[in-house]
């Protein structure tokens, strides 16, 4: 193994490159996913022309007209699809930024063409950034796994000697990638891309309504806003990849116990004035910042770092079993990572290191659970650190338990399955507690909605339902559902009043899709 420095100058920027090209990659990607979206929407405006124009073209009167109910009826009904696909996104900061839009979208009870055009346009870029947030994080990872490796080996291969280190478990991974290291994630940083982009379209499709433009002049407009916006994810893409890159040297600095890192330059015509002058400087990897002394120094930044060794003498890492000559990459990954499962030694680091809070975190989750918590501090480890969908599960019973202290484990288990259903509102298993004999029937309202329960059958509904459903109407009045498997009756919360009440015969949409989950269940 040789030790001259200039070569492992020279590797430390092949890795950089390496990973620069999957950015490279991942904006292939990005651009065929914009140029679908750009194209779904240009399709999207020429329908909208064709149904609405008149015989000298379609004028913003026109353009503004309510949808009839039939139409508005139609448009609602693509919300649900919505509902549907959000209610399956595990992210949960994807989930509620997507929620938080929905609910502007589904607040009117009316709505006039132009804004039923630009809402079905809207939930076509949220589809859009969707999918880039998932591609990113998809990438990212991937690159921060590879470097964290691939650097570890190579100080290995610097030193020739292999040392036991810490191997990645996926926490870590997922604690990168959710770190907003430039005061904000890689996901809300596109999010506002998104929403910049959301407000140029609706800008130039309104304007070119008002000012009777063509199809083709809009579309053309589009096209131009859509890949400023493209740019702008080429750009996050290629920062991002730098950062997730260094993050990975650094964490694999820690590994094999390096303590201080020298700043790499990529020496071209693009190399700016800032990282020409931070070249060939040593600092300590514990003061390494992001944008002062460690790259990403700026957007598009291209450099890297290199274990700092003056005089070759590898102090910090002359010990341990001897590197064969022609150990490869991939020989060495096998041996050092496959053997014991890639987080084998990260995992059992974490055990140890973290006992005394986990012990704390384990007491307050067999105070709440009780029997349906793990069994000792060595079972709850166990799951924490090696079973992360179990892990998953049980702090979600946790929080569930916090909300509903009464839930068993089945009411739990049967309110995901509710959930899973992508019906709206906020569920409860057991039902939210109520006096049925307090509430009085609105016959009225209940005959107005083609309903037939008498009082006595609301009430019936009322006191045997299996789960209650909190909904927000868009007048500002609270619901609460209450839904048995012989019928439902909707309770007016600041009136005592059940508005309506219907018989199961009358289940259908997402009430009937529930109650299939739950009849099944049973």
């Amino acid at each position: 193994m040789t030790r001259n420095k200039e070569y492992w100058i020279a590797r430390a920027l092949q890795r950089e490159n390496e990973a620069y090209l999957r950015g490279v990659g991942l904006t292939a990607k990005m651009f065929q996913e914009y140029d679908r979206a750009a194209k779904a929407i240009r399709r999207d405006i020429g329908d909208f022309y064709s149904k609405y124009a008149g015989k000298y073209g379609l004028t913003y009167d026109q353009a503004v007209r309510l949808l009839t109910r039939k139409e508005f009826q139609e448009w609602k009904a693509t919300l649900g699809e919505y509902i549907t696909r959000i209610a399956a996104e595990p992210a949960p900061r994807v989930k509620a930024l997507l929620t938080a839009q929905l609910d502007a979208l589904s607040t009117n009870s009316r709505i006039s063409r132009l804004e039923a055009l630009l809402g079905q346009i809207d939930l076509k870029l949220n589809e859009l950034w969707e999918t880039g947030v998932s591609q990113m994080k998809a990438e990212f990872g991937e690159t921060f796994r590879e470097g964290y490796y691939k650097k570890v080996y190579d100080i290995q291969s610097r030193a020739g000697f292999i040392h036991e280190f810490a191997k990645l478990d996926e926490s870590v991974v997922e604690n990168v990638l959710s770190y907003p290291w430039s005061g904000a994630m890689f996901s809300d940083r596109l999010w506002r891309n998104k929403q910049a982009l959301l407000f140029h379209v609706r800008e130039t499709i309104t304007q070119g309504v008002m000012q009777g433009k063509s199809v083709a002049t809009m579309s053309k407009e589009l096209s131009a806003k859509m890949g400023q916006s493209y740019k702008a994810a080429e750009r996050l893409i290629r920062t991002e990849t730098t950062h997730f890159h260094s993050e990975a040297d650094k964490a694999a600095y820690n590994a094999a116990g390096v303590d201080q890192y020298e700043y790499i330059a990529t020496h071209d015509a693009r190399t700016c004035e800032t990282c020409a002058a931070l070249d060939g400087k040593h600092f300590k990897l514990k003061d390494a910042q992001a944008g002062v002394n460690y790259p990403p120094m700026h957007p598009n930044d291209r450099c890297t770092t290199v274990e700092y060794d003056p005089d070759d003498a590898l102090d910090w890492y002359n010990s341990g079993q001897p590197m064969p000559e022609n150990m490869t990459y991939e020989d060495w990954y096998r041996q050092q990572v496959d053997a014991h499962g890639p987080g084998y030694v990260e995992k059992e680091r974490q055990k140890s290191y973290n006992q005394g809070k986990d012990a704390e975190q384990f007491g307050r989750y067999s105070e709440r659970l009780g029997a349906d918590a793990p069994a000792d501090l060595d079972a709850f480890q166990e799951m924490k650190y090696t079973d992360p969908d179990a892990w998953s599960d049980l702090k979600s019973f946790y929080s569930y338990k916090g909300r509903v202290p009464e839930a068993t484990r089945a009411d739990f288990d049967l309110y995901k399955k509710i959930k899973g259903t992508g019906i709206f509102g906020t569920i409860r298993v057991p039902p939210e507690p109520i006096d049925a004999a307090s509430l009085w029937l609105n016959a009225g309202h209940v005959a107005d909605h083609g309903h037939s329960a008498t009082e006595a059958e609301a009430r019936s509904f009322i006191e045997n339902a299996i789960f209650s459903l909190k909904r927000k109407h868009w007048t500002g009045a609270v619901f609460t559902n209450y839904y048995s498997t012989e019928g439902a009756a909707y309770v007016l919360n600041a009136d005592n009043e059940i508005r309506t009440a219907f018989k199961r015969d009358q289940f259908k949409g997402a009430v009937k899709d529930v109650m299939e989950v739950i009849e099944n269940g049973k």
